[in-house]
């Protein structure tokens, strides 16, 4: 009863054919606005669940309880939002801007440090070849806070 419009793409590459449909009843919408808008910011959805599933292992709920479940999707969400919050905060206009949640942690988050606590500040010590070297100094600079919060109970 209903009109629908069909959309092909086609493409030849040095890998193969790469064909693509869409089959759609928006109307007054040109081909390559549905095409790049639509078709392609469903695919970075996709994307993004991928990075949470894969990345951070949100997939995994082995509890026996809904409960428990529901807690670490809520867990690997959270670590999700934090992640894309220091890529558009603290590592902005660097290599890992854009990097994925995978990227971010084998550059950043496992590597071997010494760690030396003082009575007024904690010390890490890289390794002298370590490559991320910089880029951690840039971070930390970024999220270092100068004064620390005031309480809540403080007058």
């Amino acid at each position: 009863p209903k009109a629908w419009r069909v959309l092909l793409k086609a493409e030849v590459m040095a890998l193969g054919e790469n064909t693509r449909f869409i089959v759609t009843s928006l109307p007054g919408l040109d081909a390559g606005m549905l095409y790049e808008d639509i078709y392609c910011a469903r695919g970075q959805a996709e994307n993004y669940i991928k990075h949470l599933k894969d990345d951070l292992a949100a997939d995994r709920t082995s509890c026996t309880s809904f409960l428990a479940n529901c807690m670490r999707l809520l867990l690997h969400a959270a670590a999700y939002i934090l992640h894309q919050q220091l890529r558009t905060e603290g590592l902005r206009h660097t290599a890992l801007s854009q990097a994925q949640p995978s990227t971010v942690i084998s550059k950043l988050f496992k590597i071997a440090v010494q760690v030396r606590q003082y009575k007024n500040k904690i010390v890490l010590h890289l390794p002298s070849a370590c490559p991320a070297k910089h880029l951690l100094q840039t971070l930390t600079e970024r999220l270092y806070l100068s004064t620390p919060a005031r309480s809540l109970n403080s007058s």
